[in-house]
């Protein structure tokens, strides 16, 4: 088979299969972009920052989460409703909501 012919579906070879662009259909074309750039050589994952990360995430979500469970245990130590012992749970989501861009915004430049 010579580089202008591709087989067919029952194996015989076919005349040029061209594209629109003039090039064979079975060429592969590489597309890139100058916005991706290649990682320095020499240098891996930022492990401990990756760990930090990972640890913070899970605190966060296990802080959030965990109080749902124990809204009968909280409301009774704190001697209110289980209402609004959920609104006090609910307030704590909202701060970490609302502090979560300014503390970006901090520490952005951090690496």
């Amino acid at each position: 088979m010579n580089s202008e012919t591709m087989p067919s579906d029952n194996g015989s070879a076919n005349s040029t299969a061209a594209t629109a662009h003039g090039k064979l259909a079975h060429d592969k074309t590489v597309l890139s972009s100058p916005d991706i750039q290649a990682a320095p050589a020499g240098r891996g994952l930022p492990l401990p920052a990756l760990l930090v990360m990972a640890l913070m995430g899970f605190i966060l979500i296990a802080t959030e989460t965990m109080p749902a469970g124990l809204l009968p245990q909280i409301a009774a130590g704190v001697i209110v409703v289980e209402g609004t012992a959920g609104q006090l749970v609910s307030a704590y989501a909202l701060g970490t909501v609302v502090l979560t861009i300014p503390a970006i915004a901090l520490t952005r430049g951090m690496r």
